[in-house]
């Protein structure tokens, strides 16, 4: 949400757009498509993270935020009723991982050659040419670099739970 106050700008919202799991999208909402809803739910209930679901689904965290995807599953929790009834999502997850590279490349694709051999530069999502198309590469790194952060952080709390345990077990020899 590169406006802030919850805002999408144009090229966020047109790369939303070509995700299987929106329904649709604006610049200040996100609906997604049920199947979608009742894939994560299936999946949240078998012990999956919520943040892995959005981000397999082409949701960064990233780009429309943890508490979005808190809110969504807390309403989708209230309303689950029939949550195993309905199309699978889960059935078309590899075609529609195929359909989002597909239709990112779609839209980079009348890049001139000088434009995609532009230097290096700091990134901000989303990276977009003059005519507006987004760029599948400088999307891609946003999201590991975001990935990658997140990684070191739990990889610290991680190290900070053995030390305190190896003090422990330390004490207790002692």
């Amino acid at each position: 949400m590169s406006n802030g106050g919850g805002m999408f700008s144009p090229e966020e919202v047109a790369y939303l757009k070509t995700l299987p799991a929106v329904a649709e999208a604006t610049a200040r909402r996100i609906t997604y498509s049920e199947a979608f809803k009742q894939s994560c739910m299936r999946r949240y209930h078998a012990g999956e993270s919520p943040v892995k679901l959005f981000r397999e689904a082409g949701l960064d965290p990233a780009l429309i935020g943890y508490k979005r995807i808190e809110r969504c599953f807390a309403r989708w929790r209230k309303s689950s009723g029939d949550a195993m009834a309905g199309p699978r999502y889960d059935d078309r997850l590899d075609a529609a991982s195929a359909h989002v590279l597909a239709s990112m490349q779609t839209v980079t694709s009348d890049r001139s050659p000088s434009q995609s051999q532009a230097p290096l530069r700091a990134i901000t999502f989303p990276a977009a040419s003059r005519d507006g198309s987004v760029d599948v590469r400088d999307l891609m790194i946003y999201q590991q670099v975001r990935r990658i952060d997140e990684l070191e952080q739990e990889v610290g709390t991680l190290r900070m739970r053995l030390n305190l345990q190896a003090r422990t077990e330390v004490e207790r020899a002692v």
